[in-house]
């Protein structure tokens, strides 16, 4: 009877604890998707997974526009949370919301241009990489290591205005972190990535 009251606390508290990191990174919103990802390895039982795999999917739906990320998050919800109330708020905003937005996107030329954070990420071994183009431009998208040095070039060539995304294998890299950047004649940007095998 002790070790059951035991475990029920340790549950409990381990669940406070997650709520607890939960609210900070809300709040914070620094490296917001990388923060929840470590959060559900720490307390890979509590009870808030769902609400921490809802706040992803919601984040990369609306803040980012990153509608296949949010899908994939969406599928994770249903596949092990089918009957959870924010599993069906998650369906009932594809079905209700993915469309319109999907025609926008395609239609509607961005304002400017994006780099986005790539996902997953940490990653193994494959991540995605999405970017904007207000304009048709010359685009130069490579891999790096923290010395500098190209270790893989995916883009090199002129791409026509709009929303673009590739995928990066990294099966021939070892773990580390490693650096993307995006070069156009108006616009030059870099993001940290961390693989993980």
């Amino acid at each position: 009877m002790v070790t059951i009251r035991l475990a029920t606390l340790t549950t409990a508290q381990s669940d406070y604890n997650a709520y607890l990191e939960m609210t900070l990174v809300d709040i914070v919103r620094s490296n917001y998707l990388t923060s929840l990802d470590g959060i559900m390895t720490k307390y890979r039982n509590t009870a808030y997974k769902p609400l921490i795999l809802f706040r992803k999917f919601s984040y990369l739906y609306f803040e980012e526009g990153n509608t296949d990320s949010a899908r994939v998050i969406a599928e994770m919800m249903e596949s092990q949370y089918p009957d959870h109330e924010l599993t069906k708020s998650a369906k009932m905003m594809f079905g209700v919301i993915s469309l319109k937005k999907e025609t926008e996107e395609t239609s509607i030329i961005p304002k400017e241009y994006k780099l986005y954070q790539n996902y997953p990420n940490p990653f193994n071994p494959e991540t995605v990489i999405r970017y904007q183009l207000p304009v048709k431009s010359k685009v130069t998208l490579g891999i790096y290591d923290i010395l500098g040095r190209e270790v893989v070039k995916l883009v090199d060539e002129e791409q026509e205005a709009g929303s673009h995304k590739v995928k990066f294998n990294s099966c021939r890299l070892a773990s580390g972190v490693f650096i993307y950047r995006i070069i156009t004649p108006d616009f030059t940007l870099s993001k940290k990535m961390i693989l993980i095998k």
